[in-house]
């Protein structure tokens, strides 16, 4: 999973476990505790994203880590085959294919790679 911060040209990258969206909400209580609610919703409070299975559960992703009423990020999901909807990103996957084609097994990298 990568999170791209538009603003400050900055990409984050997860490897997720598996594509079920208790391995997004994990990285997302993750970062949440370690830079606060405050700070995640100043860097991450608007999500747009594919429609994948891992994000389905929008509700579980969206609620903080800190108070299950309350909001950490609002999600909006791009219309099937539209890259198009969020093309910074999709430019940044084209780069990082460079580096780790789609051939290349990705279970072969560990987080720190």
């Amino acid at each position: 999973m990568t999170l791209f911060i538009p603003k400050v040209q900055f990409l984050f990258g997860f490897k997720l476990p598996n594509k079920q969206p208790q391995s997004i909400v994990k990285i997302f209580d993750w970062l949440e505790k370690r830079i606060g609610h405050r700070n995640f919703r100043r860097l991450f409070g608007l999500l747009l994203t594919d429609q994948g299975s891992e994000f389905l559960k929008f509700d579980a992703i969206c609620k903080s880590v800190y108070d299950s009423y309350t909001s950490r990020c609002k999600i909006f999901y791009c219309d099937p085959k539209s890259p198009n909807q969020k093309p910074h990103v999709e430019n940044i996957h084209t780069l990082l294919r460079r580096f780790i084609p789609k051939s290349r097994d990705i279970d072969n990298y560990t987080q720190d790679d």
